[in-house]
């Protein structure tokens, strides 16, 4: 494999099954496993992107190769598919997790 660039892949992450009540905390860690740099990570909530500190959501990239997501509060309009989509110059992968609040 010394021939051409590596494309992303993310390791799998998840809420969990059980679904989260309103008011408490909740997040994901979108991790590559194995890609080059550089690469972009961008989350989508419902296909929407998110924007880092709007709508309760804060996003913080530990690394070049991993980004957390966190929801200090849940609300209902945080339900649904969150998105962690990793790109570089080879190609791009994603990576997706359903959060269910009561």
């Amino acid at each position: 494999g010394a021939s051409g660039s590596v494309p992303p892949s993310i390791a799998p992450f998840s809420f969990g099954d059980d679904p989260v009540n309103t008011g408490e905390n909740a997040g994901v860690q979108c991790m590559v496993q194995k890609g080059d740099v550089p690469i972009t990570i961008k989350w989508t909530l419902n296909s929407r992107p998110i924007i880092n500190g709007e709508e309760g959501i804060t996003i913080l990239k530990l690394s070049p190769k991993t980004s957390v997501l966190n929801i200090a509060a849940v609300e209902q309009d945080h339900r649904g598919v969150f998105k962690c989509i990793a790109e570089n110059k080879a190609g791009s992968s994603f990576t997706t997790s359903e959060l269910k609040v009561n």
